[in-house]
């Protein structure tokens, strides 16, 4: 009698070696079984074309930066041992690489543990390999991998466009008190005023942009490069030329207000009330284009809504007028304040468009992939 006996792949395993490639890292498959089994296993996964299933004895005699080159080229590696599961990790780490481990078994303990990011697989595994890892996840769906990279990603992205935003219009007033203190206008803005504009116009609208949604093109885009900061000195022109805009706006109304009834209460209204209209619809500038936007983001509607009516009924209701300090307007002086901030978010956008066609997203420098996951027990 013959017995047959199937340790069969995992249904999201083949999809999420698709998405991972997709996505430019570099899924590497280390396993202890056979390399006939290992090179079956890598077609299941759609991994039998692009590189050699190599074994065990290859890695004899290598120097780490020789496992790096080999693991680079590779999709596979069969009838590797712990102690050799963990030198692959290592020499990768060296190289520079960003290295993801996935594991369930005893065995993948030691490189779970050295892997930038150890992830066990299920809850039912072996308690050294939770013990272990970074991450234990809580389902054997693979596919939760995917969904971790893609909405960290998106965590990355909201980092960058809510700390953008607040740099921006932080700078913003910077720039409007200096330069309007400058001029001669004794006192632009009170300090009720400035503490205003920081609670409605950063803290409401920065919630908002954090909470934007992946973009439909998360998963087509490379890793970032390693060390590579959050916001670096390239983006410092593109914020202070947005910045110096929204301020310019406010100043000119704050010019308008001086002009035609000096420096006082009407002026500062006007100068206050177009800086924090700018700043707040700068948010929407803040927002990735509408062409590759994802899904909808109520969170950010209801925190620039809410900053809107805010603002509406600090302008209007008696007390809290008087408590910034803010006066009444004529209709010709209102529309003067509603120009110096949406003047500014018009030209922003302008310039925002124009940047991004002439510069669009660059890639990764780093040749092969900056980041690597290594999956083992698949």
């Amino acid at each position: 009698g013959l017995v047959g006996l199937a340790d069969a792949v995992r249904p999201s395993a083949a999809t999420l070696m698709t998405t991972l490639r997709r996505a430019q890292i570099h899924p590497l498959v280390l396993t202890g079984d056979q390399v006939a089994t290992a090179r079956a296993v890598a077609e299941q996964l759609g991994l039998g074309e692009d590189g050699p299933v190599l074994g065990s004895e290859a890695l004899d005699g290598m120097t780490p930066a020789e496992i790096a080159a080999a693991a680079r080229r590779a999709h596979v590696f069969a009838r590797v041992s712990p102690a050799q599961k963990l030198s692959i990790v290592q020499a990768l780490q060296d190289a520079g690489v960003i290295v993801g481990m996935v594991g369930d078994g005893f065995n993948d303990s030691p490189a779970l543990k050295a892997a930038n990011v150890g992830i066990s697989i299920g809850h039912s595994g072996p308690a050294a390999a939770r013990d272990s890892a970074d991450i234990v996840m809580q389902t054997d769906d693979l596919s939760a991998i995917a969904e971790g990279i893609r909405q960290g990603r998106a965590a990355h992205a909201n980092v960058r466009r809510a700390s953008s935003y607040l740099i921006g219009t932080n700078l913003s007033e910077v720039g409007f008190v200096l330069a309007a203190t400058t001029g001669g206008v004794p006192e632009p803005l009170s300090a009720a005023q400035l503490l205003w504009i920081n609670i409605v116009s950063d803290v409401l609208p920065g919630v908002g942009l954090s909470a934007e949604p992946p973009e439909p093109l998360t998963m087509h885009r490379p890793p970032k490069g390693r060390g590579q900061a959050v916001l670096g000195s390239a983006e410092l022109p593109t914020l202070l030329a947005e910045a110096g805009i929204i301020a310019i706006g406010a100043l000119a109304s704050t010019g308008w207000g001086v002009l035609r009834h000096g420096a006082g209460p009407a002026s500062r209204t006007m100068g206050f009330g177009s800086l924090i209209l700018g700043q707040l619809l700068h948010a929407f500038n803040r927002r990735a284009p509408r062409s590759v936007r994802g899904e909808s983001n109520p969170m950010f509607a209801g925190a620039l809504g809410l900053s809107f009516g805010v603002q509406a009924v600090a302008l209007m209701l008696p007390a809290l007028r008087s408590l910034l300090g803010v006066v009444p307007l004529a209709a010709d002086d209102v529309a003067v304040t509603v120009a110096g901030g949406v003047v500014p978010y018009f030209i922003n956008r302008l310039l925002r468009s124009t940047h991004s066609a002439a510069a669009p997203e660059a890639t990764d420098p780093s040749s092969g992939s900056p980041a690597c996951s290594v999956a083992s027990s698949i």
